[in-house]
C-alpha cells in the first residue's frame, strides 16, 4: 500500500531552519513508525495523488482548521491541487487537524463534488501505543525523539497547565509509562518578572510543577532556555501586552538559573540545553534560534536533532 503526505496550503516543509520544518519532520516520521507496512511518498507532484491508495493531508504547525492564509494570494499550485483532490479516488486522511475543501475552495470557485476524509491525532495516539509521550507548549517539539507521542497545548503557561493536572494524573498513569514534560518558557518570558516577588513566585511554580511530575509513571522535565539577548524581535502574535518580554535580560537570566537549578536538584530525570548555548549578553542564542521572528530554535539543534533531522 502506497501514501501520499501532502499539505493544501504549502508542501510539507523539510526545513532544518525553521518550527515548521522541525513539526512537519516529526509528523512524517510518526507516521511512517505508526504504520510501517505503508510506503509513504512525500510531496508527490498533484498530478500523480491518483497513484496512492491513501491521500494524507498534513498542514503546517500554526495552521488552525479551516482558516486559510494564502501568502502572496491564491496561488496556480493551489488550484490545481484542488483539480488533484476532486479527482482522486483513494482514502483520504487529514492528519491532527481536519481541512474542508468545500471551504478551501471558496476562493478558487472549481464545479464539482469534494471528498470527505477521518481525521486522526496521530500525535497523540502514537503516545498512547507506544506508551511514551512529550506534553508541553510549542517548545516542546525541540525535545522529541523516536518512539514519542506528542501532544501540544501552544501557548499555555506552566502556571496555567498546574491548575487542572491533578484530574490527569490517574489518566496519563494508565496510558503512559514515560512522560516528559516541558513548560516554562513563556512564564519566564512574560508573567514571573511581573509578580510582586518574582524570585519567590518562580520558586513556588517550579516546586508545584516537581510535585505533580513525581506522581506521574518516570516523569522527566526539561529546563527553561537560555535567555536570548533583548533586540530578538517577535511577530505581533508572540506579544503579550503589547511588549515581547518583561524583565531585563539579566532578571530573566537569574529566575531560569533558579528554575533550572530546583529542576536540577528534584531527584527527577531532566533534559538540558548545552552550556555553549550561554555567553554573556545573550547573542549567542541568535545562532540556535529560527533566522525568522521567533521564539523556538531550529531543528537542526533540537535535542535530539541526530536521530530524525538529516
Amino acid at each position: 500500500m502506497k501514501a501520499a503526505i501532502v499539505g493544501m496550503l504549502n508542501n510539507v516543509s523539510n526545513s532544518q531552519n525553521h518550527h515548521g520544518g522541525g513539526y512537519s519532520r516529526i509528523m512524517v516520521r510518526i507516521l511512517k513508525e505508526s504504520i510501517p507496512e505503508i510506503k509513504f511518498t512525500v510531496n508527490p507532484e498533484p498530478n500523480t495523488w491518483n497513484e496512492y491508495d491513501c491521500l494524507c493531508i498534513l498542514e503546517g504547525v500554526n495552521y488552525k482548521e479551516n482558516t486559510f492564509n494564502f501568502i502572496g494570494g491564491p496561488q496556480p499550485e493551489h488550484t490545481e491541487k484542488l483539480k488533484a483532490v476532486l479527482d482522486y479516488k483513494g482514502t483520504i486522511k487529514f492528519i491532527n487537524k481536519s481541512l474542508d475543501f468545500s471551504q478551501f475552495n471558496k476562493r478558487f470557485g472549481l464545479e464539482g463534488e469534494f471528498p470527505t476524509g477521518k481525521t486522526i491525532d496521530f500525535a497523540t495516539k502514537y503516545g498512547e501505543k507506544t506508551k511514551k509521550v512529550i506534553i508541553g507548549d510549542s517548545h516542546s517539539l525541540s525535545v522529541w525523539k523516536p518512539g514519542f507521542g506528542i501532544n501540544r497545548t501552544d501557548g499555555r503557561t506552566l502556571f496555567g497547565f498546574l491548575k487542572d493536572v491533578d484530574s490527569l494524573v490517574e489518566e496519563w498513569n494508565s496510558k503512559y509509562d514515560e512522560v516528559v514534560l516541558y513548560f516554562g518558557n513563556i512564564d519566564l518570558r512574560f508573567h514571573l518578572m511581573r509578580q510582586e516577588n518574582p524570585r519567590a513566585a518562580t520558586e513556588d511554580l517550579f516546586r508545584r510543577y516537581i510535585e505533580f511530575a513525581k506522581k506521574l509513571n518516570n516523569a522527566t522535565l526539561v529546563n527553561l532556555l537560555p535567555v536570548e539577548h533583548e533586540s530578538r524581535k517577535l511577530p505581533g502574535t508572540g506579544l503579550y501586552l503589547k511588549q515581547p518580554f518583561f524583565g531585563t535580560r539579566q532578571e530573566r537570566a537569574d529566575l531560569r538559573d533558579a528554575a533550572n537549578r530546583i529542576m536540577n536538584n528534584s531527584g527527577l530525570k531532566t533534559i538540558q540545553w548545552p552550556d555553549e548555548w550561554i555567553d554573556a549578553d545573550g547573542m549567542k542564542m541568535f545562532e540556535y534560534m529560527e533566522a525568522k521572528q521567533s521564539v523556538h530554535l531550529k531543528p537542526k539543534y533540537y535535542m535530539f536533532a541526530n536521530q530524525f533531522v538529516k
